[in-house]
């Protein structure tokens, strides 16, 4: 019998049973355990200053503050760049280049918040760039339930969980998924 690693067995999971809405190369991100710097020191190492900003916004559309934090201050952005230098593969690096130039050419950052919201889900449902809007999309939300804002403020969170219920009202436990 072979023995398959763990992160393998994860990666087949998620594949099997369709949640192949997020990549494998985002699994293997999440799975390495990269870890965020949240100083003040941080820069970017593979996303540009100039593409920061357009990173930024378009991230904060996906997760706005409400009675949350929005995805840039958990610090989405920075998980994104670790994302794009260590794991994304050439092709969805260029998805990313295209998606902000497109961005760029629409003056995006200039708009209004209304008008970047619809601008955002026009582009969802535009074939040549639903790529971009689905990637960016994925990794936002896989780095905001990742981060600890995500995880600690966004989801229910107990270090140690008391008994095991299997089937309950999400409501018991004021209505929101649990991160662990």
């Amino acid at each position: 019998m072979k023995l398959v690693s763990r992160r393998k067995a994860l990666k087949n999971t998620i594949s099997y049973f369709g949640l192949g809405l997020i990549s494998p190369t985002l699994v293997s991100g999440v799975l390495s355990g990269c870890k965020i710097d949240n100083t003040n020191k941080w820069i970017p190492k593979a996303i540009s200053k100039s593409n920061l900003n357009y990173i930024i916004e378009w991230i904060d559309i996906i997760i706005p503050e409400t009675d949350t934090p929005s995805a840039s201050k958990a610090l989405v952005y920075r998980f994104i760049d670790q994302m794009v230098e260590a794991f994304l593969s050439k092709s969805e690096i260029h998805i990313i280049d295209s998606g902000i130039d497109y961005l760029r050419s629409k003056s995006f950052l200039k708009r209004n918040d209304k008008e970047k919201i619809e601008f955002v889900s026009k582009m969802a449902r535009n074939n040549e760039f639903n790529p971009f809007f689905i990637l960016m999309k994925n990794m936002t939300v896989l780095g905001y339930f990742n981060s600890e804002v995500g995880a600690t403020i966004a989801a229910n969170y107990d270090k140690i969980p008391g008994k095991y219920e299997g089937c309950i009202d999400i409501d018991k436990y004021g209505g929101k998924v649990w991160a662990t």
